[in-house]
C-alpha cells in the first residue's frame, strides 16, 4: 500500500509542477457532488437499484480559459458490497457557451481504499480458508464527462453551475479471479468559484 501511495503522490507532483504558471492556483473552482455507485460495464451500467449513496468534494485549478486539473476526495457505501474513499485527479478539458452552457470531458489517476462489508476469507497454502483483511487498496484509471449552466451571482463576483457527471473508474489491481474492478459513479452537484 506504501508503494500505490508514494507513486500517487509522485503523479500529482508531477502534474502540479508541470504547470510552469504563477497563476495557476490562484482562483480555483471548487465544487461538492452526491454520488450514485454502481458495479458494471464502463458506459453501461451507469445507474442501478438501490440507490448506493456517496459524496465527493473537489478543486479545480486552471491551465487556461478551457484547461484544468482536478483534484478529488470521494467517498461512497455500496450496500452488502463496501464502503470506500478515493483520490483523484483528473484533467479536464471544459467547453462554455456565451449563454453559459458547460461541457467537460475528464480522464485522470487515483488512488482507492475499500472496506468490504462482508468477512473476506482467503485461500492458504495447505488448502484452507482463513479471515482476511477486510479492506483493499488499488490504483484508479477513469474517465467522464458532464453538463451544466454557469450563474454569475453578487454582481459577477460568484460563479456558481449545478452539473451533471458521469465517471466510469477501473480499479486495478483487484485480486486474483477479478484482476480489474469496475465503478460507475453518476453525480449531481455544483461548482462555486470565488471572483476577483
Amino acid at each position: 500500500m506504501k508503494k500505490y501511495l508514494a507513486s500517487l503522490i509522485f503523479l500529482f507532483s508531477i502534474s502540479f509542477s508541470l504547470t510552469g504558471q504563477s497563476t495557476f492556483f490562484e482562483q480555483p473552482v471548487f465544487s461538492i457532488s452526491f454520488i450514485n455507485h454502481s458495479v458494471g460495464i464502463p458506459f453501461k451500467d451507469y445507474f442501478k437499484k438501490p440507490f448506493n449513496f456517496g459524496v465527493s468534494l473537489a478543486a479545480d485549478f486552471s491551465y487556461n480559459e478551457k484547461n484544468f486539473q482536478k483534484l478529488e476526495l470521494g467517498w461512497y457505501h455500496h450496500s452488502n458490497l463496501n464502503t470506500a474513499l478515493w483520490v483523484k485527479s483528473d484533467y479536464v478539458r471544459r467547453f462554455q457557451t456565451e449563454k453559459g452552457f458547460v461541457a467537460d470531458l475528464q480522464a485522470g489517476l487515483g488512488y482507492i481504499l475499500d472496506f468490504s462489508e462482508k468477512q473476506v476469507y482467503e485461500l492458504t497454502e495447505n488448502g484452507t480458508y482463513q479471515a482476511g483483511k477486510n479492506q483493499k487498496g488499488g490504483f484508479l484509471v477513469g474517465a467522464g464527462f458532464g453538463a451544466g449552466y454557469r450563474f454569475l451571482l453578487n454582481e459577477e463576483k460568484i460563479g456558481l453551475t449545478p452539473f451533471v457527471n458521469y465517471q466510469s473508474m477501473l480499479q486495478l489491481p483487484y485480486g486474483n479471479l477479478l484482476p480489474v474492478f469496475p465503478h460507475n459513479l453518476l453525480s449531481v452537484g455544483t461548482r462555486f468559484q470565488f471572483l476577483e
